[in-house]
């Protein structure tokens, strides 16, 4: 779902969107992790729920990008993530950082590869043609994961998240500057700004 999210919205857009699950996290950290939570907390959800609102609204057609698939997919995405974020922390009680993260990512590798089927020629394609960009990406994705699990480990998951979420500054950013996302722009820097503000408030 997080793929065919990219796909459907711009990224300036779909990134800070996402953060709306910083809000079920912190939801089922208390109900399931027993986390506690603090006014800044509860404060920055607000904060990040306002600029999840800025985002949805739209000049020409308001509220009608509810309808829009890629919105769809992206709360879908969000939900999902908040679950696995949730049974991250939770499985930190049985496991050790490093071997977590390796379970997580060799066995899902073993039932991908499995159903790789008539893809193979594909994938051939993509390591003959963008085999650095793939490499890098990967590097990238296992960095991420593995120091956010290791910080999943010393900390509570309703302060560590938020913290994450921080690329989202540069995301939006990124998507200005090099797809030239630049329709509305004041609109996607202020509403991004506040997804930030937000989650630094949630964080502290």
């Amino acid at each position: 779902s997080a793929f065919r999210a990219y796909k459907g919205t711009e990224v300036s857009i779909k990134d800070p969107l996402t953060q709306s699950k910083i809000l079920l996290v912190l939801i089922l950290s208390m109900i399931f992790l027993k986390e506690t939570v603090t006014v800044n907390r509860i404060l920055g959800t607000l904060i990040i729920f306002l600029g999840i609102c800025l985002l949805l609204w739209h000049p020409e057609r308001k509220f009608s990008r509810l309808s829009d698939p890629g919105i769809r997919w992206t709360f879908l995405a969000a939900f999902l993530v908040s679950i696995v974020t949730v049974v991250d922390k939770y499985a930190l009680n049985f496991f050790k950082p490093g071997f977590y993260v390796f379970v997580v990512y060799f066995f899902p590798s073993i039932i991908l590869f499995l159903f790789l089927g008539k893809r193979v020629n594909q994938v051939k394609h993509l390591i003959k043609h963008r085999f650095l960009a793939v490499l890098f990406a990967t590097i990238l994705s296992a960095a991420v994961y593995y120091f956010t699990i290791l910080a999943f480990s010393v900390e509570d998951v309703t302060l560590v998240y938020p913290l994450v979420q921080l690329g989202t500054l540069f995301t939006v950013i990124g998507g200005i500057i090099f797809l030239k996302e630049r329709e509305h722009l004041w609109q996607k820097i202020i509403a991004a700004f506040l997804v930030v503000i937000g989650s630094i408030l949630v964080g502290s």
